[in-house]
């Protein structure tokens, strides 16, 4: 198992090398649900110096971060108490008092809306949640990280696909 481990995390560098010499790369999002899970896969296209064309997968790793968010989501969205809390909190912050937006499986711009709402919701969403008992994960430092990076894929393709 760890030589497995091994040879992946070298397959991974090595990409991630080649990604990095790259002066220009292209990415194509791809987007599909099951009956139980959203799935988005992203592959990185991109010519290197002496003209070979490389395609690949790039590791999404937004599972996690996106699965705190559904949860966090639906802590609010059923509860009218606790959306009351966070539109308290929110008005504390100087912020605008909006409602989270759970994504829909049939909908992908759903999934980024949800993100940019958790995004700009963050600290209240922090600070409600911290006066309150709940078993909830909350997104840590780098989940964020990846949420905003995958904002930014995916705000692009929105303005795409409404025309």
């Amino acid at each position: 198992m760890r030589r497995i481990h091994d040879q992946h995390a070298a397959e991974k560098a090595a990409k991630f090398e080649k990604m990095v010499e790259a002066r220009c790369v292209a990415l194509t999002g791809d987007h599909w649900t099951s009956v139980n899970n959203n799935f988005l896969g992203v592959t990185v296209h991109f010519i290197d110096a002496s003209w070979e064309l490389h395609c690949f997968a790039l590791d999404g790793g937004f599972d996690g971060a996106l699965a705190k968010c559904r949860k966090v989501v639906g802590h609010f969205k059923h509860s009218p108490a606790n959306s009351d809390e966070l539109n308290v909190q929110q008005a504390s912050l100087g912020q605008v008092q909006e409602s989270l937006v759970q994504d829909v499986p049939t909908r992908w711009n759903s999934t980024l809306e949800m993100i940019k709402r958790v995004m700009r919701n963050r600290d209240a969403l922090h600070t409600t949640l911290s006066k309150q008992k709940h078993n909830l994960a909350l997104p840590t430092n780098a989940e964020y990280e990846k949420l905003a990076k995958l904002e930014k894929l995916l705000e692009p393709c929105r303005y795409g696909l409404q025309r």
